[in-house]
């Protein structure tokens, strides 16, 4: 096996401002999702609440977020397209069911070429004083069993493709954020330092391929929940 090690030099670090409401209160029967577009290739895309398009998610950046949006609760059918071809074809369509008043993310995961989604609920719960919460979700298409450590603190071991761990209780400060398959050296992912705060929520995500380039490239992106 050929030994590589991929060194990420632009790391995103997303303070996603849109995860909070403009509203005081939320409408009647709905549930609060965030999209997040980790589908290497697409640049941005908007997604679609049966016919209607979600004004919140009208353009999401790859390594981006809509922030938490509503969304009537029960079942719905989403369409996620990519901006720059239009509505001819959808990148990829979910169906799913959504709880009034809980939170979720919904992630387009893996390549243009070949994508997938993956839906999570999200724990919101404030973390315990002096800590921040931190997950990590494994969107690569690759066949990866990730371990994942932030400093020296273990958050997550063997996640695969499509999975996602439970959040982790972490101290406040800075931190590198590893990741990697232990039986295979070429997939250590690390990252600049990244400053996580007290009483925040973030999620770690790991996007693209061992044999990507660019932006398509294994990379980590670490983004905000409230």
């Amino acid at each position: 096996m050929m030994k590589k090690i991929f060194s990420i030099l632009a790391i995103a670090v997303l303070a996603v401002t849109g995860c909070k409401k403009s509203t005081s209160s939320a409408p009647a029967n709905s549930a609060n999702v965030m999209f997040v577009n980790g589908c290497a290739g697409t640049g941005s895309i908007y997604v679609m609440d049966g016919t209607t398009k979600i004004a919140g998610a009208s353009n999401v950046a790859f390594f981006g977020t809509s922030g938490y949006q509503y969304i009537t609760a029960g079942s719905q059918s989403l369409s996620f397209y990519v901006s720059s071809l239009g509505s001819s074809t959808p990148l990829n369509t979910l169906s799913t069911s959504f709880t009034a008043n809980a939170h979720y993310s919904v992630f387009v995961a893996g390549l243009i070429t070949g994508s997938s989604t993956l839906v999570t609920t999200d724990d919101l719960s404030a973390p315990t004083s002096g800590n921040a919460n931190i997950r990590f979700i494994n969107l690569s298409s690759d066949a990866l069993s990730e371990n994942v450590s932030v400093g020296t603190t273990s958050i997550a071991t063997s996640v695969t493709s499509l999975q996602a761990s439970a959040f982790a209780s972490v101290g406040a400060g800075n931190f590198v954020i590893k990741a990697g398959d232990p039986s295979n050296i070429s997939t250590v992912v690390s990252t600049a330092s990244v400053t996580l705060s007290a009483g925040k929520i973030y999620t770690v995500m790991l996007t693209g391929t061992l044999a990507g380039i660019g932006t398509s490239a294994l990379t980590l992106t670490v983004l905000t929940n409230n």
